[in-house]
């Protein structure tokens, strides 16, 4: 009994030892201000009021509540390959689990969608509630702290009105997600969104083909020139026409899967707008982001100062890296446009009840 109760004191022990350590981990990178200001926020809008229950003290619910949130972040960084029950619906990772499950109890949500399009980023698209409502500032708050500290999950809201928008016109990237496969929580038990019909499948890749291929011509005609002037020694200009054949590819894609320009010039800007449609863009110049983010920052500024600084040169060494990223980016952006086109095709849209 004595040895069995030494044990239960060591396991203790070890449990307040772990939980030390994943509280201390999980705040150590901010501000105390910054922590305080995010969790008043959000529990201000789940724990009732004294007045609403005055048998359970605000403060006993605060500390339980988070309490439970800080065990289900140690989930948040796992990840698992999805698989495919047997009513169709992908199950997905642990992680996504937890957080679904608490954003489904602070948010007014219809639907939650889940793109399993990247094995290191995952985007939720959580569709409000059409007849529930919270105001997109407490929202975002919401998201913001769910997510607080994993840079590799990501959350948008959007309205109902605009998903069915969306998707009964026909839109390259949101008819692909807000499918019955792809969904991870609905509010209710029948799927309701619109899904296409083979007619308008056919007409949405007609259309997205043609608007795509129109403005990626105007990129590889930039590349192309780039590579010309190069062999003429007009390194400097040929650089010019380097940040311009990227940007036009970023907006390509953007274009096609977004379905609105972004009204900028910069690549790095731009390429952070389309990793929300496209996790895959993500490492296409180089497997760490610091360095890819590094590369198109000096394609840009090699554009300003082309344009502006009449001493500028550039060397050969360098704009060889540019020319090979650009090749890089034109042809990725081309297997991704046509992998989301394949992917309309081949969509089997089966409501499930």
């Amino acid at each position: 009994m004595q040895a069995q109760n030494y044990d239960d004191t060591n396991d203790l022990i070890l449990q307040k030892s772990k939980s030390e350590f994943q509280i201390d981990n999980f705040f150590k990178n901010y501000p105390l201000e910054y922590v305080q200001e995010n969790i008043t926020m959000l529990f201000e809008k789940v724990i009732p009021s004294a007045t609403e229950n005055p048998s359970i003290p605000s403060k006993y619910l605060f500390f339980e509540e988070l309490n439970l949130f800080l065990k289900n972040c140690e989930f948040l960084n796992k990840y698992e390959n999805p698989t495919t029950n047997q009513q169709g619906l992908r199950q997905a990772r642990p992680s996504i689990h937890t957080v679904v499950e608490f954003l489904k109890e602070v948010i007014p949500a219809s639907y939650i969608f889940c793109s399993f399009t990247s094995t290191v980023r995952t985007d939720l698209i959580i569709v409000m509630d059409q007849y529930k409502y919270k105001p997109f500032d407490e929202i975002h708050s919401l998201l913001n702290f769910a997510i607080l500290g994993y840079e590799n999950i990501s959350c948008t809201a959007y309205t109902y009105a605009t998903i069915i928008e969306f998707l009964s016109k026909g839109h390259l990237y949101f008819s692909t997600l807000c499918t019955p496969d792809n969904c991870v929580y609905k509010s209710t038990s029948n799927f309701a969104l619109p899904l296409l019909s083979s007619e308008k499948c056919i007409e949405l890749i007609e259309t997205s083909k043609q608007l795509f291929d129109y403005n990626m011509q105007k990129a590889i005609t930039f590349f192309n020139g780039a590579g010309q002037l190069a062999k003429e020694s007009e390194c400097t200009v040929s650089a010019f026409m380097v940040q311009q054949a990227c940007e036009l590819t970023f907006r390509s894609l953007l274009l096609s899967l977004r379905g609105k320009q972004v009204k900028c010039h910069d690549l790095v800007v731009l390429r952070k707008h389309l990793t929300h449609f496209v996790p895959s863009i993500i490492g296409i110049f180089h497997e760490n982001e610091e360095e890819e983010i590094k590369l198109l920052t000096s394609i840009q500024e090699a554009y300003i100062k082309s344009r502006y600084d009449q001493t500028y040169k550039i060397s050969s060494i360098e704009f060889e890296k540019f020319i090979v990223a650009a090749n890089k980016l034109i042809q990725n952006a081309i297997q991704i446009f046509n992998y989301h086109c394949q992917k309309i095709k081949s969509l089997n849209y089966l409501s499930i009840n």
